[in-house]
């Protein structure tokens, strides 16, 4: 049937299988809950609430994940990722223009057209740049993660720009950390695993 699936009061909820909420309900995380969606390829509900969602891979290597057309973009909470492959394209950008994107460990996200995000945490996992940028609210970082750039892609500029009139970036963030914290955090490498400079050159 429809409805509305409402999370609340600091609950949680693992979902391993598709067929267990029917596809014209939506879901709800309070602020204080959260959904696991465990070994999933896809998820088609439509998605509101402040609290959340984390997305895991339970195979050896990272599997695809897709949000759907019924997944909106009402979601403003924080979405994490883990031992999944994500393609910011289509609706799984749209899922995100008012979420937190957490990359997690063993993640694999890939931009390949420019991209708006609520806010952007680099804590793990691996970003693919093959085309376009990322632009976001605040960027975040935790764990190391490895940044990755297509080879016809050339960095005029710093790999972050604070909104300081870079011409060439990946990453264009309203607020953000210093260049020291992003040369500790980052890992900056072409598509065939050799280092590159963050900070580019003019």
């Amino acid at each position: 049937g429809s409805g509305l699936l409402t999370l609340s009061s600091d609950s949680d909820l693992t979902l391993s299988d598709n067929g267990v909420v029917a596809g014209t309900v939506g879901v709800n995380l309070d602020g204080s809950s959260r959904l696991t969606l465990s070994g999933l390829d896809s998820f088609n509900h439509a998605l509101t609430g402040s609290g959340e969602l984390n997305i895991s891979g339970t195979g050896s290597t990272p599997t695809a994940f897709s949000f759907l057309s019924q997944t909106g973009s009402g979601f403003t909470g924080d979405v994490t990722l883990s031992n999944v492959g994500y393609d910011l394209t289509g609706n799984n950008a749209s899922a995100l223009t008012g979420a937190t994107l957490i990359t997690g460990n063993n993640s694999q996200v890939t931009v390949s057209n420019n991209t708006n995000l609520g806010n952007l945490t680099l804590d793990g996992g691996t970003l693919t740049f093959n085309q376009g940028t990322v632009s976001t609210n605040q960027l975040s970082l935790g764990g190391r993660t490895v940044v990755q750039v297509a080879p016809d892609l050339t960095l005029g500029s710093n790999l972050i720009d604070q909104s300081q009139g870079a011409t060439r970036t990946l990453i264009s963030a309203q607020t953000g950390p210093a260049q020291a914290a992003i040369d500790a955090s980052l890992s900056l490498e072409d598509t065939s695993g050799n280092a590159l400079s963050s900070r580019g050159t003019d």
